[in-house]
């Protein structure tokens, strides 16, 4: 199962998500990247199959994100 860390611009209504996937190698400097940005790094780390998975799993937990 793929882990995925979501991160969230708040300030575009919470409608611009994207996610990084913390085994990457890159992770690090692509989630400083984000954050430079403006983007916010969800305090969840969602464990899914896919892409598509993760992200209705994101959506659940995080429902003003729909």
């Amino acid at each position: 199962m793929a882990q995925f860390q979501f991160f969230y611009k708040p300030d575009t209504l919470r409608k611009e998500i994207t996610y990084l996937d913390p085994a990457n190698e890159d992770f690090a400097q692509l989630k400083e990247q984000l954050l430079d940005r403006g983007y916010v790094a969800s305090p969840y780390q969602i464990h899914a199959e896919t892409e598509s998975d993760a992200l209705i799993k994101f959506r659940l937990v995080h429902k003003e994100y729909k």
